[in-house]
């Protein structure tokens, strides 16, 4: 059983004239292999204005997916929840939506690179309106 995991946390410190933020935002995304070339993918995304515990954003996805060729050429269904928050001056607005997505996953092999090129589609729910992304 293959297992691929990829871990990225990014800092971003950004500086406005005389006003300095910092940030970051961590993410962890897993495509594990299942039997019969069935694959399990999961996803978790923190965003913090401050670091940690001012959050801007906080999202989990998890998904099933079927490989149809050796290129990993695979499609995937799968469900997301997301809990955000926006500052509007010094309001800040909370809003939580629920997510199915539908993606499409494929490799590309150039010497010893390899390229994963990722296709996907979300329907949006929101408490108060509907949108597709």
């Amino acid at each position: 059983m293959k297992r691929y995991i990829v871990l990225c946390v990014l800092y971003i410190n950004t500086v406005f004239a005389q006003k300095s933020e910092t940030g970051v935002w961590y993410t962890y995304i897993a495509n594990n292999s299942l039997k019969n070339g069935w694959t399990f993918w999961n996803d978790f995304q923190y965003r913090s204005f401050n670091g940690v515990g001012d959050i801007q954003q906080a999202m989990f996805r998890v998904g099933i997916g079927k490989n149809f060729s050796e290129n990993n050429n695979n499609i995937t269904v799968g469900y997301a929840f997301s809990h955000a928050a926006s500052y509007f001056g010094e309001v800040k607005i909370k809003k939580d939506e629920n997510r199915l997505f539908q993606q499409y996953l494929t490799k590309q092999q150039f010497g010893r690179i390899n390229l994963l090129h990722r296709y996907r589609i979300e329907q949006r729910f929101f408490s108060d309106r509907f949108e597709n992304r």
